[in-house]
């Protein structure tokens, strides 16, 4: 594995008013962003007490390439202007450690 990849946590609250937008925006951003080459995994889960909120858990090969390269591509863009429009709050964002097994 890279020594600078990029794990991370973010949990999200929608405007209810919101939530089919933003989920019609994941339903796009899954396939393409899984398709990336330095993706480890890309999922997004619905909260099953609150609708409204949402955690995106993902993984990346590299940090400055995602940062730099794949999060600057259309459909990351796109997403990320639709969510920023969508948020009832700040998301919070809990940046991981990937932990691996002793080998």
């Amino acid at each position: 594995m890279n020594e600078n990849p990029m794990v991370a946590n973010i949990t999200m609250t929608i405007k209810p008013e919101r939530r089919e937008v933003f989920l019609a925006a994941v339903r796009d951003l899954l396939p393409a962003g899984r398709a990336e080459p330095d993706c480890l995994f890309l999922h997004v889960g619905q909260s099953v007490t609150d609708p409204d909120v949402f955690v995106v858990s993902e993984g990346w090969r590299d940090r400055d390439e995602y940062l730099n390269v794949i999060r600057q591509k259309p459909h990351f863009q796109t997403f990320v202007q639709i969510s920023e429009s969508s948020f009832a709050q700040p998301p919070s964002v809990l940046p991981l450690i990937p932990v691996e097994p002793d080998l």
